[in-house]
């Protein structure tokens, strides 16, 4: 990584790691945890050819990332893990399936206890910011991400980030909520592989702007969507963004965090 952490031009800022302080990063991991969505599903499987129900029933599913806590009041996380309420279909080998997913909580565990949260504002979807917001139940005492707020702008080719997030590649075998305690943040760390990604096709798996996002190098797990991607000033950790996704190609997906900002304030949220 020595290439990356050269001094850079004039006007510019030092994007070294080297100048970071482990207490500082410690904290930003301190401030960063688990967030799981709980759906009832009611389910048909269908033969399409006969058109004859060969299965239903109803089922719980789980989808979980990452949040971070936000003056001891909220969690920022990613829009895509709050499923609305409603009929999703898919076909595959001449089957259909039906799922009629409903929301029924939120929460995270703050020790060994869990903990219900409230949505206040969720975004998903096409032309829309992968963002959502969280709110705490009032007594709860959890670590403040005290972090400074970056600039997209201010990131080019082959700045070093840090993505921090929950690893969650075992969820598709959650039997029970007690699989998703013990659970503890990751620090991983990449670059920035481009800056400006609007000259990308918009991928189908990924369905909202391109143009809200950056991309960095892929090293995030399933479980990181929602948690923080971070940039250097000087030795300082700034947020630029919040996990979105990846794709096979090795890329990954960071909304940033100016649109973050947009999308939040015209709600009438604001958290920076």
């Amino acid at each position: 990584w020595d290439e990356y952490y050269a001094q850079k031009y004039d006007g510019q800022y030092d994007n070294s790691a080297d100048l970071v302080k482990q207490e500082d990063i410690d904290a930003a991991i301190s401030a960063v945890t688990e967030v799981v969505c709980k759906y009832r599903v009611n389910f048909q499987i269908i033969n399409t050819y006969t058109w004859a129900v060969i299965a239903q029933g109803w089922r719980t599913d789980y989808i979980a990332g990452t949040g971070t806590f936000w003056d001891d009041k909220y969690i920022l996380t990613a829009g895509h893990l709050i499923l609305k309420d409603g009929l999703y279909e898919d076909y595959a080998g001449g089957l259909l399936f039906r799922d009629y997913v409903t929301l029924q909580e939120i929460f995270f565990f703050n020790g060994n206890t869990k903990v219900i949260v409230q949505k206040i504002f969720s975004s998903f979807g096409d032309n829309q910011v992968d963002v959502a917001v969280l709110r705490l139940p009032s007594g709860i005492d959890v670590p403040d991400f005290k972090v400074a707020i970056g600039k997209t702008a201010d990131l080019s080719y082959g700045d070093f980030i840090y993505q921090i997030g929950i690893n969650y590649q075992f969820i598709d075998n959650v039997s029970s909520e007690t699989d998703l305690k013990n659970t503890h943040p990751y620090l991983l760390d990449g670059v920035v592989g481009s800056a400006d990604i609007s000259f990308i096709d918009k991928p189908a798996e990924m369905p909202w702007c391109v143009n809200d996002l950056f991309c960095g190098t892929d090293n995030s797990w399933e479980g990181f969507s929602g948690g923080p991607t971070l940039a250097i000033r000087d030795g300082k950790l700034e947020l630029v963004g919040i996990n979105s996704g990846g794709m096979n190609a090795g890329l990954g997906f960071v909304t940033e965090i100016e649109a973050i900002k947009t999308a939040l304030e015209g709600a009438g949220i604001f958290l920076f």
